[in-house]
């Protein structure tokens, strides 16, 4: 971790709607000759931002009822240092190049998590960042960035990432510029270019890369001119951590949610095909079969009649 990773330029941004405000005028005339319908007012971009005021970056005390002390170095003096209010650590502090000065405090709530620290990062003796915790997660810093003993960067915090940061860039003991960040990359800019707590021009990113500028003299929150051709080879900026230690994987974006289950509807089977009809006919269930007898028809044998003698056969 370096110095460098904990003084970033910071800004945040708080917009709130501004809303243009057209009269509408009616007339026999104007209702009777105009047939088409009027295109709709621009919606401002920017309407108002909250410039937030500098503030002195002062040291808060750590005391308790008792101490315990450690002296790392050997000098006589305690490198660590953990302050109780009873018998519960309230506050530490900590000498980290063990020159005799405090270089970090750090507060301790009711619950046991960091509250509050305070960091000398530059070793000279001066506080040069606040952080300030919510559940023992870091929430927000302000930052001294120019050793003026005024904070004039405040970063705020999602986790490891930064979501957005103000910053007093022009030293006029105000905010003037605002980022806003997407996971941890830079998103939107926005410039108060003449310090009278209006934004005159903003711009916008795409994976790092500025894309596009646009400019509001007027400060109405309308652009009146806007430059899109930007170099698609320009330098991107790198995702910027909320601690100075290396960014985790950015977290994906929501899955869509599963389709709703729905019972599937039963499957038929079709019955088989009933077999053709025989004439044989079943029998009843309660009459016994009657097995049908073909009658045996004896022949009858004819004896021809014997002619009478001298006569013919009749």
């Amino acid at each position: 971790m370096t110095f460098r990773h904990f003084l970033i330029p910071a800004i945040d941004f708080v917009m709130a709607p501004r809303f243009l405000v057209v009269p509408a005028t009616y007339s026999l005339i104007g209702l009777s000759a105009c047939g088409g319908s009027t295109p709709p007012p621009k919606t401002p971009e920017v309407a108002r931002v909250e410039a937030r005021a500098a503030t002195p970056l002062a040291r808060k005390a750590c005391k308790g009822d008792g101490d315990d002390s450690v002296d790392i170095g050997g000098n006589g003096k305690a490198a660590v240092r953990h302050v109780k209010a009873g018998g519960k650590e309230v506050c530490a502090e900590l000498d980290l190049n063990l020159d005799g000065r405090v270089d970090l405090m750090r507060k301790v709530g009711a619950n046991g998590q960091i509250e509050l620290e305070q960091h000398d990062l530059d070793f000279d003796g001066r506080l040069d960042q606040e952080a300030f915790f919510e559940d023992g997660k870091l929430a927000r810093k302000e930052l001294d960035t120019n050793f003026d003993r005024w904070i004039d960067t405040w970063v705020f915090c999602d986790g490891a990432f930064i979501t957005k940061l103000e910053r007093d860039r022009h030293r006029v003991g105000k905010v003037d510029t605002w980022e806003e960040y997407s996971k941890g990359q830079l998103a939107r800019v926005r410039y108060d270019d003449d310090a009278d707590g209006r934004v005159e021009r903003w711009e916008l990113y795409r994976n790092g890369k500025l894309y596009e500028i646009s400019y509001d003299p007027n400060a109405d929150g309308v652009a009146d001119r806007t430059q899109s051709d930007m170099p698609e080879s320009g330098v991107g900026v790198e995702p910027v951590s909320c601690n100075g230690f290396p960014l985790p994987p950015a977290p994906a974006d929501e899955p869509p949610p599963p389709p709703a289950f729905t019972t599937p509807a039963p499957t038929t089977t079709p019955a088989p095909a009933a077999p053709a009809a025989t004439a044989t006919t079943a029998p009843s269930p309660t009459t016994p079969a009657t097995t049908a007898t073909t009658p045996t028809t004896t022949p009858t044998t004819t004896t021809p009649a014997v002619p009478a003698a001298g006569g013919k056969a009749p």
